[in-house]
This record gives C-alpha cells, sequence and structure tokens, in this order.
C-alpha cells in the first residue's frame, strides 16, 4: 500500500464483511495490507481468526480510488506456514491432498471422448461432484451451438481455493497436473462454469484462453446467436421476474462485460432484475472456515432479493449457498445456474 494510500478507508467501508460484523471484530482491508507489508505483527492467533473471514470478493481493490492491491487474502497467503488452520480448513487441504477435489465424492458426470475438440470444458470440483445438472444443461448448450468440446481426463481442482489458503505448493501440484491434462486434450480454449475457476486458469495457466460460460457464450458463440437458437425451441421468454446475483468474480474477474452478458443472458428467459452488489459469503474459504458468517451473509442477499421467487446466477459456490439459505430461511427461491435456466428453454 505504501505513501500511495490516501487513508480514505473507502476499503474497510465497503467490505461486505465489515459492514455485517463491524470493523471492530473484522479490522479491514487496509489494516491487514499495512500488516502485511511490515510482517511485525506477532499475534497470529488473533490475524488467524479475522483473516478467514475475508470472502476474496474484490469490493476492496474496487473500490480504492488507487488501485492499490489491498485484498486480506494476500496475508492470509504469507502467513500460511504461521497460523494453525481452522479444522474445517484443515480438513479441506487434507481432501484436495487425498483426491484431488475441494470436496469428497464420486465425479457425477461423464462425456464420450470428442476428437480435436474446439473447447476443453472445466467442471469444477462442485459441479464435478454435486452439481451433475448444472454440467449437463452445459452439454446441452454446447450441443446445440454446434460446439465441440471435452472435459479432460484425469483434471483436478483448479487450486483457487488452497491457493486463497495459502498453500501454494499444493496449488502448484494440482495446475501442473491440469496443465498435462489440458495438454493432452489438444484445444486451446477453456471453457468453466465456476467464475472463481475461471479466474484462477487464467491467472495461472499460459498457453489457453480462458473463458467462464457467460464469456463464452457473451463473447465466442455471441448473445445475439444465442437468443437466435433459442427462437428456434421456444416462441417468447418468459415473462416472470427472475433476480440476478452477479458473482463477485464475475463483477469483479477480468473482464468488465461480464456482468452484462449474465444479464443479457438471463433476458432470454425472464425478466431480469438486478439486485445490490452484495457478496453472498461462498467465497475465499468463509462457508467451510466460517460458516456463521456465510449466513449471515448470505441472509442479507436473499433479503435484499425480496418476493422473487427466481434466482438465477452463474456460480456453483454462489448457488448452493443460496438454495441453502432460502432453504432454511422457508424463501420460496428457485435458484439456479444460468446455463439451467438456458437449457429449460430448450426442452420447454
Amino acid at each position: 500500500m505504501g505513501d500511495r494510500c490516501l487513508r480514505c478507508n473507502a476499503c474497510t467501508i465497503n467490505c461486505p464483511v465489515a459492514r455485517i460484523i463491524g470493523a471492530d471484530v473484522f479490522p479491514g482491508p487496509r489494516f491487514f495490507n499495512n500488516i502485511s507489508r511490515s510482517l511485525q505483527w506477532t499475534d497470529f492467533e488473533f490475524l488467524q481468526d479475522t483473516l478467514l473471514f475475508c470472502t476474496s470478493c474484490g469490493k476492496c481493490e474496487e473500490i480504492c480510488p488507487y488501485d492499490i492491491d489491498v485484498c486480506p487474502t494476500e496475508l492470509r497467503k504469507q502467513l500460511f506456514d504461521k497460523t494453525t488452520k481452522v479444522p474445517r480448513h484443515a480438513s479441506l487441504l487434507d481432501t484436495v491432498a487425498r483426491t484431488g477435489f475441494a470436496i469428497e465424492g464420486e465425479l457425477a458426470i461423464a462425456r464420450s471422448e470428442t476428437q480435436d475438440p474446439d473447447v476443453l470444458l472445466f467442471p469444477g470440483c462442485l459441479v464435478g461432484i454435486r452439481m451433475p445438472e448444472v454440467a449437463r444443461a452445459s452439454f446441452t448448450l454446447m450441443d446445440v451451438f454446434d460446439v465441440s468440446f471435452a472435459i479432460p481426463e484425469g483434471w483436478n481442482c483448479c487450486g483457487s481455493t488452497v491457493a486463497k489458503l495459502g498453500a501454494h505448493e499444493l496449488s502448484r501440484q494440482l495446475r501442473e497436473k491440469n496443465v498435462q491434462a489440458f495438454e493432452k486434450v489438444g484445444a486451446e480454449i477453456i471453457v468453466t462454469l465456476c467464475p472463481g475457476c475461471a479466474s484462477h486458469l487464467r491467472c495461472t495457466c499460459d498457453g489457453f484462453d480462458v473463458y467462464h460460460i457467460v464469456e463464452y457464450l457473451g463473447e465466442v458463440v455471441e448473445v445475439d446467436a444465442v437468443a437466435e437458437r433459442l427462437a428456434k425451441h421456444h416462441k417468447a421468454r418468459s415473462i416472470s421476474p427472475a433476480a440476478i446475483h452477479y458473482p463477485c468474480h464475475v463483477l469483479r474477474g477480468g473482464n468488465p462485460l461480464s456482468k452484462t452478458y449474465l444479464h443479457r443472458l438471463a433476458a432470454l428467459v425472464a425478466h431480469p432484475v438486478d439486485t445490490e452488489d452484495l457478496c453472498c459469503g461462498a467465497g475465499g474459504g468463509v462457508l467451510s472456515g466460517a460458516s456463521f458468517l456465510a449466513k449471515m451473509l448470505r441472509e442479507r442477499k436473499l433479503r435484499d432479493i425480496g418476493p422473487i421467487e427466481q434466482l438465477i446466477t452463474a456460480c456453483p459456490f454462489c448457488l448452493i449457498n443460496l438454495r441453502e439459505g432460502a432453504e432454511e430461511l422457508g424463501l420460496p427461491i428457485r435458484a439456479r445456474h444460468i446455463v439451467e435456466s438456458l437449457a429449460d428453454v430448450i426442452f420447454r
């Protein structure tokens, strides 16, 4: 941060975590960035307890007038070997080391090999193991839009979550295994169903063009072409309102048009209603390491949605968190991944 910092404190004022639990509990990005520059702080127990609250939403860096890298996850990475992991984070790291995936379970998706595919489809841990319906919906869209694709044999976790926790070596191992699997496929384009995977692979896998599915449909297939193709399968879009939850990695994942693409794609299947930019609490290991905070953040998000019964998003972590929250609160909100909503039109 150095002398460039204006001390305006905008990063902390706009931090979703500091706003909901208070800066006295979570001091905020500026505080942690000051520590990361000096590393003279010795109360590692305090840092351990507070750093795990960062959802890595990126709001602090977006709001900074000087574009300073202030996200507290950077300090968490530096202190990885000096702090004790909370039990569920330790368990997550063990699971990744043993299985290659961030969650336990068998892969629930299968797809026959395609020779010389245009696209390498990367499902991600949550979709691959717990949300095969999202993967199947993406298969449908790829087939309808005449995109040949293959799921790489031997793929594993992208490494985003373990990297945010600071497990650099494990993240490196995951990257190397994935690159080997990717190179065997031969395609130079990677399409993911998770914006967190897209952001991480984009930064760690040189030689590939990485797109989140929303970016791919928006830029490569093009939204107008999607609309034209979908029009062959239904007469008109639904006029029912659907709230859109923009995942943090869609809003701040590097492509400034991603939000527009998601809105336009949602408009093909419903009447889209934008919601406030509120992190749902599923990122940065918060869902596993500080579930109480994830529940507070998702409840605030769900209350903001109001009486709308449809919710469209584009991140499997946001999706599972918001689904669980709606069920817990007894709200009649049906949350779906954008690819599910688009695929539904084809079978309407």
